[in-house]
């Protein structure tokens, strides 16, 4: 006899010491929410521990659990009940989750592609700073950070980094000939130079 499909889930606010029985015919339950570690008895079965994350299967099923608090703390448990093949695949996190993102390192695409005396095609990341402030970059929200290197011998290139129409009269960075400047974020980034021409190679770290 094939079984009806059912799930609920339910939230309960139990006082130090307390207990709650829950009728509720069932052949898994899962735990999604609790504030502190409890304990649960599952059909006539002894009482164990149970918390956040946890999920108990039963080929056969059971026709009630009881919800007990140990603690001396009120506690706030929400249970996920279901039968018939219906299961609740949404992940509970016991803690703290460890990522790890995945980032790279490009030039910044300027002025398309050049070719180069190998005749392999290069991204253009040449940006010609004229003494008036001029937009370079503009906003990214992938972008973690812009690097920029002076490649001019006597001009010193100033950096305005903003998410607003307006920029800046005060540099977010200056970068003197010959130095290597970083900007984090993705905002968008104006420049100018001190002399009418100066030159800059713009890389950029995105998210991918």
């Amino acid at each position: 006899m094939t079984k009806k499909p059912f799930y609920q889930e339910s939230t309960w606010t139990l006082a130090p010491g307390q207990s709650h029985n829950v009728p509720r015919r069932s052949d898994f339950l899962s735990c999604l929410e609790a504030t502190k570690p409890f304990k649960v008895q599952i059909g006539e079965a002894p009482e164990t521990g149970f918390q956040k994350g946890l999920t108990y299967t039963s080929e056969a099923d059971f026709d009630s659990v009881r919800i007990i608090n140990p603690t001396d703390e009120t506690i706030i448990v929400t249970l996920g009940f279901g039968r018939g093949g219906v299961r609740d695949g949404r992940f509970a996190a016991l803690g703290a989750i460890e990522t790890r993102e995945k980032l790279q390192m490009r030039p910044f695409d300027i002025g398309g592609v050049i070719s180069g005396a190998d005749g392999i095609e290069y991204i253009n990341n040449m940006a010609f700073i004229s003494s008036t402030v001029e937009q370079v970059m503009p906003i990214d929200d992938m972008r973690q950070k812009a690097i920029f290197r002076n490649a001019s011998e006597t001009s010193a290139i100033y950096f305005y980094a903003t998410t607003g129409a307006r920029v800046s009269k005060y540099a977010t960075v200056v970068a003197q000939p010959g130095q290597t400047v970083e900007i984090l974020g993705g905002a968008a980034v104006y420049a100018n130079s001190e002399e009418p021409t100066a030159l800059a190679f713009a890389d950029e770290v995105v998210h991918v």
